[in-house]
């Protein structure tokens, strides 16, 4: 599979996914999970401690991935917005995380990693496995200003995004790049 990097709005996309789910039409698999990682603490935090209390703190980071593929006879190609957002310091004192992935629903996720002020950098990639799944995706992947809508790009990612995806494609929470 070849991974590539979107600049298209994450918020675009799951208000649309949002909209499709609730008219019927969306004929897509989604795969929703929510995710701790616990991190050492930043080193901003270190000058504010003790230092045995330094080591005892970790910081937390809740992750979102949303991913959207069509059904498995078609083209294929998966759709991945990932969200990370920073809760912050946590001490062993502290309620524990949540180990493992949590299965959420497209409501939560939009809460939880759109639409909350909190949330941080979305990264929205694409994996192809097949050249027709890659070439249909190309205008959008070249970011070609003739492609005024998903329908005009293509077809298939008329299966994904929202016609105004071009106009919200300049989010600042979006990036175009997903972190290894």
């Amino acid at each position: 599979m070849e991974m590539r990097p979107l600049d298209i709005a994450a918020e675009q996309v799951v208000r649309w996914l949002i909209d499709q789910q609730r008219s019927g039409a969306l004929d897509l698999t989604l795969r929703i999970t929510r995710s701790y990682v616990v991190e050492d603490a930043p080193r901003a935090l270190e000058g504010d401690l003790d230092a045995g209390d330094v080591e005892d703190v970790r910081d937390v980071i809740v992750v979102g991935v949303l991913e959207a593929e069509p059904p498995p006879s078609r083209d294929g190609w998966l759709l991945r917005i990932r969200v990370e957002n920073t809760i912050g310091p946590r001490t062993p004192v502290d309620e524990p995380t949540p180990e493992g992935d949590e299965d959420i629903d497209l409501a939560t996720f939009e809460a939880e990693f759109i639409a909350s002020p909190a949330s941080g950098a979305a990264f929205v990639e694409l994996e192809t496995e097949r050249p027709l799944a890659q070439s249909r995706f190309q205008p959008v992947l070249d970011d070609d200003p003739h492609v005024s809508s998903p329908e005009a790009a293509g077809g298939v990612t008329g299966a994904v995004l929202a016609p105004s995806w071009k106009a919200a494609s300049t989010s600042s929470k979006s990036r175009a790049s997903c972190p290894s």
